[in-house]
Order: C-alpha cells, then sequence, then structure tokens
C-alpha cells in the first residue's frame, strides 16, 4: 500500500496563490500583491485577501498551514481618511475596509467545523478541488456582493437594517458592528453625504454625534454636520422659491 508523499507547505500556497490571482486578475482587479488584489473605481476600493492559517492557527483549528480563508471588503472614498496620496494610488488592507465579509466554503469537509476555511490536505489531494470552490464563491457569492453594493442606497439599508451575521459557530461572516453602533452610523453618514442623500447623512450624523466616541470620530463630523444641514436648507428656500412662481 503506497500513501501519497506530502508536498511543502510553501509548494501549496504558491499553487492556490497563483490560481486565485489569476481569476482575480480576470474579474478586473487592477492590482495585486501576494495574497491581495484591488480593484480601483472612481468612488470606491474593492479587494480581496486570502491569508494561510499559521502553524499555531492549523493546530488550535485542526486544518493544514495549507488552508486558507477568504475576505472582501469595501473602501469608500467618501468616507474620511488620514490617506495623503492618490486614490488611485492606494492599496488599503482588509482591515481598512469600511464594508468587510468573510466567505464560507461550499465544499463539504466534515472533518472540519469551522466553514470560513478551506482545508488543504498536504498531500494535495483536494488541492484542485479547494481551489476550484474558492474561486466559484468568488465569481457568484463575491462578485454578486460587489455589485449590489455599488447601489449607494442597497449599502445604506444594509448598514441600516442588515443583522451582522455569524454562522452556527459564531464565526463573524460579515463586519459591520452591530445595527446603529457608532462605527456603522459614522460609515452611513458619509456614504449619504457622497451620494447627495442628505436626510439620511443628516440623521446618521446626528445619532453619531449623540454617541460620541473619539476614536469613530474620523474627519469632522460636527462640521460635516453642519454642512448637510445648510444643504437641507438651500434645498427648501430652493422648494419654496419654485411654488412661489409657480414652476
Amino acid at each position: 500500500m503506497t500513501t501519497s508523499k506530502p508536498l511543502s507547505t510553501a509548494t501549496l500556497r504558491k499553487k492556490i496563490t497563483k490560481q486565485i490571482c489569476a481569476y482575480l486578475q480576470e474579474a478586473g482587479f487592477d492590482t495585486i500583491k501576494g495574497t491581495t488584489a484591488w480593484r480601483h473605481l472612481p468612488d470606491r476600493i474593492e479587494l480581496v485577501h486570502f491569508w494561510f492559517t499559521s502553524p499555531s492557527d492549523s493546530r488550535s483549528i485542526s486544518c493544514t498551514p495549507a488552508s486558507f480563508n477568504l475576505q472582501q471588503g469595501i473602501f469608500f472614498k467618501s468616507f474620511p481618511s488620514g490617506h495623503v496620496m492618490q486614490f488611485e494610488d492606494w492599496l488599503p488592507e482588509a482591515y481598512d475596509s469600511n464594508m468587510l465579509i468573510s466567505h464560507r466554503r461550499t465544499l463539504s469537509q466534515p472533518s472540519l467545523k469551522r466553514r470560513d476555511i478551506w482545508l488543504v490536505e498536504l498531500d494535495g489531494s483536494n488541492l484542485d478541488e479547494c481551489i476550484a470552490d474558492a474561486i466559484a464563491v468568488l465569481r457568484s457569492q463575491g462578485e454578486s456582493w460587489f455589485i449590489r453594493n455599488r447601489d449607494d442606497s442597497e449599502a445604506i439599508r444594509a448598514l441600516l437594517w442588515d443583522e451582522d451575521e455569524g454562522d452556527e459557530l459564531g464565526t463573524p461572516q460579515t463586519h459591520y458592528g452591530r445595527l446603529d453602533c457608532p462605527g456603522r452610523n459614522h460609515l452611513i453618514a458619509y456614504i449619504a453625504m457622497g451620494a447627495g442623500k442628505l436626510e439620511i447623512a443628516r440623521d446618521a450624523f446626528d445619532r453619531l454625534l449623540n454617541q460620541r466616541v473619539p476614536f469613530l470620530m474620523a474627519g469632522y463630523p460636527d462640521r460635516d454636520y453642519k454642512k448637510v444641514l445648510e444643504l437641507l436648507e438651500q434645498e427648501k428656500d430652493h422648494e419654496q422659491a419654485k411654488s412661489k412662481t409657480g414652476e
């Protein structure tokens, strides 16, 4: 009886990276470095990031160090940032994302309870099916999530109403924070402001300023709140002027 010889972790990781990045390049991601890819759009930066489990994590998770997780996120350019370069040159990390999700495999792997990890056997026997499943998830679930949230109204709706999701083990899938938390209100305010949805922006700024969490107060929310109020007043004056002239 013969057994398959284990491949090196480096070899397995290299094959995974090469094939997933080839798909991401085809999908229009303009910059790829290591295990992160960025797609620059006029009003946002979309990114996909996958990470391999460390030896210590592999032991605690009961997987191999060639196993991996997939995340994707969006950085909205309307959101205040300390970034001083041109957005076209900026490559935000996954943790910079304003909206971030972790994917779940559809591949059945009964020996691993965590569905946010693709378990890659060290002999490479299931390497191709893990890669194929990960790419299929990115192509279907990942792209549909990106496209859906390119509508600012949908992104705002999700942040206003969708619960922060976790799976049966409690492992987070979305990373938005609880409903009505300062982080969500901060993001809603600036997305809505950038999209010209001034009433939504006003209400989100109002909630945010009442919550007063200093480390989440990037930008100038007090100033921007006043700007939104001024714009709403200008709209009101314009509508009144139109009604008087019978337009």
